[in-house]
């Protein structure tokens, strides 16, 4: 049986080791392996039972293990996940059980879908992105690899979320509205229409504060 390995130990990764605890495939097809950290204060020890087994320099990947990556920044999650998979490392996806999915959802892999999200149909959803609880996405919406959407979010019909986009908590995302990549819309804030590349905004409705 493989040994799934989260990387991450701080505050979401511990969320995840519950997710992952409760998922149909717990038990069956992989167990938990333990944490990988940088935090090299924290190796060693256990959390919620299990180890912080290494930092991510120093694991060696053996090929009987499989990976999911607990960091919500998507430019660090997609630094991290890259020096994994040029090592030969293979993520998977977790999936709560109480994540309703509709017709034709397409996941990559890397994917976390949180407790009571809610992905309706027609909807692609690429490798490395984070939905978090509660949150809703509608109809033929495109969701870029390396996306994370923060809790409580509304994602409406049509809408491109592009890559490494970040939506803070209890976002809107209004009909055919777009995110651009690696742009951060703000905690409770309204998009109508564009957000542009590399920009934070934040507001309703969602206004420019400064480019990154």
């Amino acid at each position: 049986m493989q040994k799934l390995y989260i990387i991450g130990a701080g505050g979401f990764g511990r969320e995840v080791l519950g997710w992952a605890r409760q998922c149909p495939l717990y038990g069956s097809e992989w167990i938990i392996g333990g944490f990988i950290d940088d935090n090299n204060r924290l190796i060693g020890k256990q959390i919620h039972g299990v180890e912080v087994v290494s930092n991510l320099e120093d694991y060696y990947i053996s090929g009987k293990e499989v990976f999911i990556c607990a960091i919500g920044d998507p430019e660090i999650k997609k630094k991290i996940c890259g020096s994994i998979l040029n090592k030969g490392g293979k993520f998977i996806n977790i999936i709560h059980p109480s994540v309703v999915l509709g017709h034709n959802v397409q996941i990559g892999s890397g994917v976390i879908l949180c407790p009571n999200v809610v992905i309706t149909c027609d909807i692609t959803i690429s490798n490395f992105v984070t939905i978090n609880i509660g949150t809703t996405i509608g109809h033929d919406s495109y969701i870029g690899s390396w996306v994370t959407i923060s809790p409580g979010c509304n994602v409406s019909g049509g809408v491109v979320l592009k890559e490494g986009s970040f939506l803070g908590s209890n976002v809107t995302i209004l009909p055919k509205a777009q995110v651009g990549a690696y742009s951060t819309v703000g905690a409770g804030s309204t998009v109508l229409k564009k957000v542009a590349d590399r920009t934070i905004v934040f507001g309703n409705p969602a206004s420019e504060i400064m480019k990154r």
